[in-house]
């Protein structure tokens, strides 16, 4: 009887504790921005915005070798840098930073001051939270002046480039390392020689898995190469042939077969 007592007991304590560990265990929020609180605010305005206002759910840093990393409590709204760093809610009424998607985005600004060395200021908006099982990618709408960076559990993410829009551009990275695990998200401006404006907007884990450039990348320089070689050959034969058809042919013969392997080359794309 007692074990039976004992064994229910510990049933009970490690349903529990794993109940806990899930419960704990919070997702990420507001991925799209659009939890905005701008109630009362006016945009444009010289006076920021409380930073949990505009950015529910995320912290903000300005991270400098020489500056050390000190948090940011507040945020613009639709405000746009000349060259120092910072943040800013964007919506329709920034004129040329309107959101992609929804009524809001995130506007991050690296500073143009030393770039590369210890003045240079990155901006930098984080989350830490969950990533759901399953998970085999991150993607997001990004536009960038001057290059962005994305981190989770700090490790830097490749982002793919996968299709291109007028204003901006939808990126893709593997994270399928990640899945189920806490990790930290970070969006990174950093700081660069001219002023570097990047914004953000619809941040979506995907189970679908992204396709690496690299195969392709090999398969077009071969053909490039295959191309180049047959235009060479195209116009050794011409050359040839006004000289003497019967070598002419044989020159006629090679460039074919030559086209023929581009012609194969170019079928997996």
């Amino acid at each position: 009887m007692k074990k039976i007592k004992l064994k229910l007991l510990s049933s009970v304590f490690v349903t529990l504790f794993i109940g806990r560990m899930v419960g704990t265990s919070q997702g990420f929020v507001n991925l799209n921005f659009e939890e905005a609180n701008l109630s009362g605010y006016v945009p444009h305005y010289p006076l920021p915005v409380p930073f949990t206002n505009a950015f529910p759910g995320w912290s903000d840093t300005e991270v400098s070798t020489f500056y050390g990393t000190n948090a940011n409590l507040n945020s613009f709204y639709d405000g746009v840098s000349t060259g120092g760093a910072g943040i800013s809610i964007s919506d329709s009424n920034n004129l040329g930073f309107a959101p992609f998607q929804g009524k809001y985005s995130a506007l991050l600004f690296g500073s143009s001051m030393g770039a590369g060395g210890p003045l240079a200021i990155s901006e930098e908006l984080s989350q830490t939270g969950l990533v759901p099982v399953g998970t085999e990618s991150i993607t997001m709408d990004v536009y960038a002046w001057n290059g962005f960076s994305v981190t989770l559990g700090g490790q830097t993410i490749n982002m793919i480039p996968l299709k291109t829009f007028t204003n901006y551009t939808l990126y893709g990275g593997d994270i399928s390392m990640f899945a189920g695990q806490i990790a930290a998200l970070d969006l990174i401006a950093p700081g660069t020689l001219s002023p570097n404006a990047v914004e953000f907007d619809k941040i979506q884990f995907s189970t679908n898995i992204v396709p690496e450039p690299s195969d392709f990348a090999l398969i077009a320089i071969g053909v490039i190469f295959y191309a180049s070689t047959c235009a060479n050959k195209f116009f050794r034969a011409a050359a040839v042939a006004q000289k003497n058809p019967r070598r002419g042919e044989m020159k006629r013969f090679s460039f074919e077969l030559c086209a023929s392997q581009v012609s194969t080359a170019l079928q997996p794309l």
